[in-house]
């Protein structure tokens, strides 16, 4: 998702910058998530606790890929259309994005 946000426009320093501060950003906030759980749960219960949210983060993986899916259908593949980039032209800048239905691709003779 950060890497969709911080790739819109043509800049790429502005991709570099975004990925130093979520590598700035995610251990901070992985500790404090750890130190947080270390501290409130009883020992006793922790393995169960860390448990279940192991299970929750690698269940999440899978569900991503649908919604992602959804919103590429829905939202991303659209952008590529003529009236999309009229649109959005102002966002994404100048681009032609290549389709097996573009009629600017070469024909084959085969």
């Amino acid at each position: 998702m950060l890497g969709m946000l911080f790739t819109i426009c043509e800049v790429w320093w502005l991709y570099a910058v975004g990925l130093f501060l979520f590598m700035m950003i995610m251990p901070l906030a992985e500790a404090s998530e750890q130190t947080i759980i270390h501290k409130v749960v009883p020992y006793e219960k922790q393995g169960r606790l860390f448990g279940l949210a192991h299970g929750v983060e690698s269940g999440s993986a899978p569900v991503s890929s649908f919604v992602i899916g959804a919103i590429a259908q829905f939202a991303l593949i659209p952008m590529a259309s003529a009236e999309g980039q009229a649109m959005f032209g102002w966002l994404l800048g100048a681009w032609r994005m290549a389709s097996p239905w573009s009629s600017s691709l070469p024909v084959s003779s085969c």
